[in-house]
């Protein structure tokens, strides 16, 4: 892994690849700046950090154009970009995700930054490595350099990230949040509705983009559009989820932290079958025409090569508080609880067993109801059912039974067990 280390890193850019970049998000965007630095570059070096990016092989040139049909959720993109790689210039389509700075329910901040409390705010987290946006900013890399060079496919390539200011930004607002506002809050924001959801809209409000490749569809929608689907199907997609979890908690420490459905995708592949090996054996794993794409790291934390990303999100004012417990100076002998290595397949496996075309007996149930079994009892499936955020406290506090590496030599995968000798001599093998 170490050798693998040397790959991350930071390049400088010239004066005119900056201000394309630059300019191309202006054009795209409603927004009063923009800027490609970012936090975590300061984990590599100190010097001219303004004109530096990510080393990547493929990194973002410039946007061209939006399609306009093709918004992904409220605050999702896919543009036609122009992308670079080993020094060619490709036209993709691509995805942008925009990543609020902080929740935009904290309304004082921004409105109040002649104080010196709410600009410190602001600055912890724009700038603090532990804040969500700077996390996903990060994984987002490291786990591109893993595909990059060949050591997993299961998870989206990383073109690029600024910041930017936008004039107007938006998010959805639930009926309880708007409930709980200052009813005699004087600040510029706008609350409005639609037949389905109410919105919130900031204004002057930073904002990460997140450029990275385009999938296809999450498993949520697919097995939500399909009448059956059998359990090798199942089995399959399973496993390559497995070892896409393995491989990142392997090199980097990461955990999701928020794993479901839709945070599952994939990308379409001719390619019938895929193949890993775990301690030289090896796997056969069809792919019905579909490679696994673990996204959205907004909740994730990370452990490798003594750098420790705690996330915001777990903080006292964090949308996740209560998941983890961090060790504070001043709260000795009480509990902390940190990031816990099973609490991904544990997650995922509530969504799979109420999803309605997952089986409901056999080994392949007989594994997910084990990874969400406590004190010999199963875990209240109407949490799951009500995305209750106590099912996330529940797991992450006490699951041990799902490690994503200690799943790969269980009896129901032994199906996949091939010979490396009839393995295709122009195959990847996947290792962990």
């Amino acid at each position: 892994m170490n050798n693998f280390y040397k790959f991350l890193d930071i390049k400088e850019i010239s004066h005119k690849y900056k201000k394309t970049f630059e300019n191309s998000i202006k054009n795209a965007f409603n927004c009063n700046e923009v800027n490609i630095f970012n936090a975590n570059y300061n984990l590599f070096d100190i010097d001219n950090l303004d004109f530096k990016r990510f080393n990547s092989k493929y990194y973002l040139i410039k946007l061209l154009k939006k399609k306009k049909s093709q918004k992904i959720h409220i605050n999702g993109h896919i543009f036609k970009a122009l992308i670079k790689y080993n020094n060619k210039y490709i036209f993709k389509n691509i995805f942008c995700k925009e990543c609020p700075c902080y929740n935009p329910l904290y309304i004082n901040i921004g409105n109040n930054n002649d104080t010196s409390y709410y600009q410190f705010l602001l600055n912890d987290f724009m700038y603090n490595l532990n804040s969500s946006v700077n996390i996903e900013i990060l994984v987002s890399y490291l786990l591109s350099k893993l595909v990059e060079h060949n050591i997993s496919p299961h998870f989206p390539l990383y073109y690029g990230n600024c910041n930017t200011n936008m004039k107007k930004y938006t998010s959805e607002i639930s009926d309880k949040e708007i409930s709980e506002l200052d009813k005699d809050l004087k600040y510029p924001i706008v609350i409005y509705s639609d037949s389905c959801n109410s919105y919130l809209q900031r204004f002057n409000f930073p904002v990460n983009l997140i450029f990275s490749e385009k999938l296809e569809e999450d498993l949520y929608n697919y097995c939500n559009n399909k009448i059956f689907i059998d359990n090798l199907e199942w089995t399959s997609y399973l496993f390559q989820i497995i070892m896409a979890l393995s491989v990142c908690q392997k090199y980097f420490g990461v955990y999701h932290n928020d794993l479901h459905l839709s945070n599952v995708m994939f990308s379409n592949t001719d390619k019938e079958y895929i193949y890993y090996s775990y301690k030289k054996i090896y796997y056969k794993i069809p792919t019905y025409n579909k490679i696994i794409k673990i996204i959205d790291w907004g909740r994730a934390t990370y452990n490798f090569n003594n750098k420790i990303g705690n996330n915001f999100i777990f903080r006292k004012d964090g949308d996740a508080f209560g998941q983890y417990y961090y060790q504070k100076i001043n709260n000795k002998g009480k509990r902390t609880i940190p990031p816990n290595p099973s609490v991904d397949l544990a997650l995922l496996a509530g969504n799979f067993i109420n999803e309605k075309s997952f089986p409901k007996k056999g080994k392949l149930y007989n594994l997910i109801k084990s990874w969400i079994t406590f004190d010999k009892k199963l875990i209240n499936l109407n949490l799951i059912k009500d995305n209750s955020f106590e099912f996330y406290t529940i797991v992450s506090h006490n699951s041990c039974n799902s490690i994503p590496i200690k799943q790969i030599t269980k009896k129901i995968f032994k199906q996949f067990i091939v010979d490396k000798d009839l393995i295709p001599k122009d195959s990847i093998i996947y290792g962990i």
